[in-house]
């Protein structure tokens, strides 16, 4: 089908369907304070009866205001159009009854004559400019004329001023301070917005929608506390519908898991938003999460701007809606109006990485629905669209603008006191990176068990120039230790941390998995393997070094426990220690150079070479020692590798083994 036959035919659709009783429906907010009796009361019974005495009582306005009413409750073009009749004459009785104009002009917009309904709201005011529902109402019309695309700043603007001329008429009114607060918001005023939302919560305390914007206001301001607890009220206010809708994540999930998402009961769907939250959590050692909070901020504005209830289409289910919550309100807007019956065009534009991309949508049936095309002449618009919608994940970016810390993190666990695991850690900072001037830092930690439960919390302050310096590589580096205690329990469990400080602010975040080893008992057993750093003449030291990697030519200071050896008769304890040296992968660019610096070790794989290898033989008067060795790795090439030890107890012939993994480096300038 060609394009002029297909525009015709689309045509021939609409008025076929005007034709066949279709018509916007009725609205509550289409009658005078959004409550006439009319909506309830306006029955065909009532209607007879206004008719009958209208018969007797014709010079009656205010019949004629009740009988209009009634029918534009009706709903029908037909009603509407007696409607329209039955107010004019009111007017021709009291043409100077304000009212009677609002009346008129609520009709007219019912019927979707838009600049004749705005027509008869001025003359409204002009009679009256302290008329409150003719400023309110004609805000309405320029909200809805705004909102249909989003574009015009003009339509924004005058509906700003007609609710706040309502407002200072009576401001207690919850449909104006909530679309005054909401339009300011969008308009960037935030201080008016917050205004309006406090009135609105102040006036109303059990409407949402007031904590909903003071929270959108909280984040604006980089508040996070503020806005999550503003969020997590509007939640608890909210019926299990609503509430549902802000917790569901079909939009952001790939579309090969969302049939799964889909049948998950209540229960286990709660448990996989939990998880999924945690694992998309920009701030993952803190207790709040901006991206949760941005969420709910997403799905917001996508009901309070892109819900259209003439078209009964929740903004959410909208093409749009599924654009916003996916990369929030895109930054630039472009409005193209079109040609003929194609119907015009809206594009939002967004940065992705350093690429642009477009989204288009169009209004194809003249009814305010901005949908992705289906006219198959803007085939290429559809599939772009589509495209990027099911290909480009979800964006979002952190609003504070930190300065990056790069990170590495070493851990390494011996037997505590009492039989505990203690678990010591090493975080690197480079020097270049920090603000000795301004001494205060925070650290968060956070520390998961394998389902993703909070197991272990814990904050520290310090100033960065009380560290320990080391180099590598020519460059400064700082190390902050702390240690752990834990249970003795073997568990799969992960970490995150997240430094922040100094100014201009820098920030640090890392995470990784770590098992936790069960130390206790009475087995033989093995700590982990401690890499650690030299001093400045060149000694080994106790602590360990967070990022282990070393210039060809160099040697290892490894240390190490060994637990429960078995004693002979001469009470003497005998084991035997082989050390080697095996080659790991290694993943080529920037991120695998991290990755081997700072990554937990993996398990070595079957025939892989051995580099270098030694065995020694020792003998203790203790059950538990604590060793220290040199290890030469001079003749290694640059790369990755895994330094493993074995021991074997020589009097009960158990035997335990541990890994670490390190790096070797080409020299400095060489």
């Amino acid at each position: 089908m060609t394009r002029p036959f297909l525009s015709l035919a689309l045509a021939v659709m609409l008025l076929a369907a005007s034709c066949s009783g279709m018509h916007p429906p009725t609205l509550k907010a289409d009658f005078i304070d959004s409550c006439d009796y009319a909506l309830k009361e306006c029955s065909a019974d009532t209607i007879k009866a206004l008719e009958m005495a209208l018969r007797t009582e014709q010079a009656d306005p205010e019949l004629f205001r009740r009988l209009a009413v009634c029918l534009r409750a009706v709903g029908t073009p037909e009603s509407r159009l007696r409607s329209m009749q039955a107010i004019d004459r009111a007017l021709e009785l009291d043409p100077d009854n304000p009212s009677y104009h609002v009346e008129r002009g609520l009709t007219l917009y019912a019927r979707q004559f838009i600049g004749s309904a705005c027509g008869s709201l001025d003359r409204a005011i002009e009679l009256d400019p302290g008329c409150f529902h003719a400023w309110y109402h004609k805000g309405r019309i320029e909200k809805d004329l705004y909102l249909k695309n989003m574009c015009s700043e003009t339509d924004l603007d005058d509906a700003i001023r007609c609710f706040s001329r309502a407002n200072n008429i009576y401001g207690r009114h919850e449909e104006t301070l909530f679309n005054l607060g909401l339009l300011q918001y969008l308009r960037q005023r935030h201080d008016v917005c917050a205004r309006s939302a406090r009135s609105g919560t102040e006036y109303f305390p059990e409407e949402y929608r007031f904590r909903l914007l003071s929270a959108c206001v909280a984040l604006e301001r980089n508040r996070f506390e503020a806005a999550a607890a503003e969020f997590d009220s509007a939640l608890a206010l909210m019926d299990t519908e609503t509430r549902y809708m802000y917790e569901d994540l079909t939009l952001l999930l790939p579309m090969d898991e969302r049939t799964g998402y889909w049948n998950l009961d209540e229960r286990n769907r709660a448990e996989f938003n939990r998880k999924f939250w945690i694992m998309n959590d920009p701030t993952p050692a803190s207790s709040r999460n901006e991206r949760l909070l941005e969420h709910y901020r997403r799905i917001f504005l996508t009901a309070a701007l892109l819900t259209n209830d003439r078209l009964g289409l929740e903004g959410v289910e909208s093409a749009r809606g599924r654009a916003l919550v996916r990369y929030g309100l895109p930054p630039v807007l472009l409005f193209k109006l079109g040609s003929g019956l194609d119907g015009p065009f809206v594009v939002w534009s967004y940065i992705h990485g350093d690429k642009l991309f477009l989204l288009y949508f169009q209004d194809e049936f003249l009814n305010g629905n901005y949908h992705i095309p289906i006219d198959p002449g803007f085939y290429d618009y559809a599939m772009i669209t589509e495209g990027i919608l099911q290909s480009i994940p979800q964006m979002y970016t952190f609003p504070v603008k930190y300065a990056h810390i790069p990170v590495g993190v070493e851990n390494v666990q011996f037997r505590g006191t009492e039989n505990e695991t203690r678990v010591d850690f090493a975080v690197a900072l480079p020097d270049s990176a920090l603000d000795f001037r301004d001494g205060s830092y925070e650290m968060d930690f956070i520390l998961f068990d394998n389902d993703w439960n909070v197991f272990l919390t814990e904050k520290l302050v310090f100033d960065p120039a009380e560290l320990q310096g080391f180099e590598k590589s020519s460059a400064g580096w700082r190390v902050l230790p702390f240690a752990l205690d834990l249970p003795p329990l073997q568990l799969e469990s992960s970490f995150a941390l997240e430094i922040t400080g100094g100014k201009p602010p820098g920030r640090a975040v890392y995470r990784s998995a770590l098992t936790i080893h069960d130390l206790s008992g009475s087995r033989l057993s093995l700590s982990g393997i401690r890499l650690s750093l030299r001093d400045k003449e060149g000694n080994c030291t106790r602590q360990t070094d967070p990022l282990p990697s070393y210039e060809a030519g160099a040697s290892l200071c490894v240390s190490y426990e060994i637990y429960n050896l078995k004693m002979n008769k001469e009470n003497v304890a005998r084991y035997r220690l082989t050390w080697s040296v095996t080659a790991a992968d290694h993943r080529a660019g920037p991120s695998g150079t991290w990755e081997w610096i700072t990554a937990s070790v993996r398990v070595s794989k079957p025939h892989q070479h051995v580099y270098i290898s030694s065995s020694i033989e020792q003998s203790s008067s203790e059950r538990s020692i604590s060793d220290n060795l040199m290890l030469n790795v001079s003749s290694l090439e640059p790369g990755r590798y895994i330094l493993i030890l074995d021991i074997e107890d020589l009097v009960a012939g158990f035997k335990s083994a541990g890994k670490r993994s390190f790096a070797i480096i080409p020299r400095t300038g060489s």
